[in-house]
């Protein structure tokens, strides 16, 4: 019983001397002004943002995609899903990839045979 006191003891003190060690590397951490490293991080400069280029719709799209349609206002609709589009041909082919898509073509071609 001695024994597992003087065990129970020793791993208390381990313990202690750990989230002591661990106190003086968070007060390390401060510089002389007593700022810690995270409020020097905020007085960085904010980079600029990179302009977004923008691709502009392409009359053959049309021909591509059967189910894509130009809007008045310029954007572009999928008339199978009913959902209006974002961005250039890479966004088309992603949205021609999607399931609810293929899913919303499926249909159509079901009920169009009827």
């Amino acid at each position: 019983l001695a024994a597992r006191r003087d065990a129970t003891t020793e791993s208390l003190q381990t313990a202690s001397t750990c989230l002591d060690t661990d106190k003086d590397k968070e007060s390390e951490s401060e510089d002389t002004d007593g700022h810690s490293e995270t409020q020097e991080l905020e007085t960085l400069p904010v980079k600029k943002k990179k302009k977004v280029y923008r691709q502009a719709f392409k009359q053959e799209w049309l021909k591509k995609f059967s189910w894509l349609k130009l809007l008045e206002n310029g954007d572009k609709l999928c008339v199978t899903c009913n959902k209006t589009l974002e961005g250039g041909l890479s966004h088309l082919l992603r949205h021609a990839k999607k399931n609810r898509h293929k899913k919303e073509i499926a249909e159509n071609c079901e009920s169009s045979k009827y």
